[in-house]
C-alpha cells in the first residue's frame, strides 16, 4: 500500500504535463486560425477594393470611349462639310457650271467606307454620278487636285503647306487650261496659304505662278537647262 502513492503521483504528473501540452497545441492552432482568418478576411477586402475599382474604370472607359466616338463624329461631319465645300466650290469654278460634291459615310461589314458622288445640276434637273464613274479626265484632275489639297491642310499634326505635282491636269481639255485652272491654283494658295511647286508641259499654268522656270535639254547626255522667266518676287520687290 505505502509503494502506490509514488506511482499515482507519478501517473498524475505525466498525465498533467500531456494535457498542458495539448493545450499549448490547441492555443497554436487557435492563433493559426486567427491569423489565417484575419489574413481571409483582409485578402475579401481587397477583392472587394479590386472589384470596386474594375468597375469604376470600366464605367469611365466606357465614358471615356463614348466622348471619343462623339469627339471622332463631330470632326468627321467637319471635315464632310468642309470636304464638299471646298470641292464643290473649285469644280464649279473651273468648269462654270453648278457641280456638287457629295459624301457619304456607310458602315460595310464593320468598317467606315465613305463613298464621293458627284452632283451635276440643281433641283429636280440634278444628276448623281459616282466619282470613280464620272466622265472627263478634266473632272478627275481637278477633283484630284482638290482632294490633295484638303488632306494636307486637315492633317493632324500639321503638315507643311507645300504641295508637288507632276503633271496635275495631263488629262484636262485644252480649252479649259487658259484661264480657270491657273484661277483656282491661284486662290488655293492664296485663301489656304499654300505653296505649289508644279512640273507641267503646260504654258498658261505661269499665270499662276509667282516664280517660273524653263527647263530644256542641254547639249550633253543627261545635262538641262534652265532658264527663269517669271519672278513675281522681284515685282513686288
Amino acid at each position: 500500500m505505502a509503494s502506490s502513492a509514488p506511482s499515482k503521483n507519478v501517473s498524475l504528473k505525466s498525465r498533467f504535463s500531456s494535457e498542458a501540452d495539448n493545450l499549448k497545441q490547441l492555443e497554436r492552432l487557435y492563433w493559426q486560425f486567427v491569423n489565417e482568418n484575419q489574413t481571409l478576411h483582409r485578402l475579401i477586402s481587397e477583392a472587394n477594393e479590386r472589384q470596386g475599382s474594375a468597375v469604376e474604370l470600366s464605367a469611365a472607359l466606357t465614358e471615356a470611349q463614348q466622348i471619343l466616338q462623339n469627339l471622332e463624329g463631330s470632326w468627321r461631319r467637319e471635315f464632310e462639310t468642309r470636304l464638299a465645300a471646298l470641292v464643290s466650290h473649285g469644280l464649279t469654278a473651273v468648269f462654270g457650271e453648278p457641280l456638287a460634291l457629295k459624301v457619304e459615310n456607310r458602315i460595310v461589314r464593320g468598317v467606315l467606307s465613305t463613298e464621293l458622288s458627284l452632283i451635276r445640276g440643281t433641283g429636280t434637273d440634278a444628276i448623281e454620278t459616282p466619282v470613280l464613274g464620272a466622265s472627263g479626265g478634266s473632272v478627275v484632275n481637278v477633283l484630284s487636285l482638290l482632294l490633295r489639297v484638303l488632306l494636307v491642310i486637315s492633317a493632324r499634326p500639321p503638315l507643311r503647306r507645300i504641295l508637288l505635282l507632276d503633271e496635275p491636269f495631263a488629262f484636262a481639255d485644252e480649252y479649259e487650261m487658259p484661264g480657270a485652272l491657273s484661277s483656282l491654283i491661284r486662290e488655293l494658295a492664296e485663301r489656304l496659304d499654300l505653296q505649289f511647286i508644279i512640273v507641267s508641259h503646260e504654258p498658261a499654268l505661269v499665270d499662276a505662278a509667282d516664280m517660273a522656270y524653263e527647263v530644256t535639254r542641254g547639249s550633253g547626255e543627261g545635262s538641262a537647262k534652265i532658264k527663269a522667266i517669271k519672278d513675281r518676287t522681284k515685282e513686288r520687290a
